[in-house]
């Protein structure tokens, strides 16, 4: 349901860093995955539904309480 597809760049014990692709749309992203959290890079002209897309499956399949924050605070 995401339509993202990746490969672990970096590893550790609590945290993976992943370069992808959105399929949807072909855009390159990275993502860095920790516990409790996750960052998601964009290039500047990727298209930001990928955000959405994570943030609605994970609401719905993991947790209905996570939150979005950019670098001004929580949006959502």
């Amino acid at each position: 349901p995401f339509r993202l597809w990746g490969v672990i760049h970096d590893r550790d014990d609590e945290f993976l860093r992943i370069a992808g692709v959105d399929t949807h749309t072909g855009d390159k992203f990275n993502m860095d995955l920790m516990p409790d959290y996750a960052r998601v890079y964009l290039p500047k002209n990727a298209c930001g539904n990928v955000i959405f897309r994570l943030y609605t499956n994970i609401q719905h399949s993991l947790d209905p309480g996570v939150a979005i924050y950019d670098e001004h605070g929580k949006l959502f």
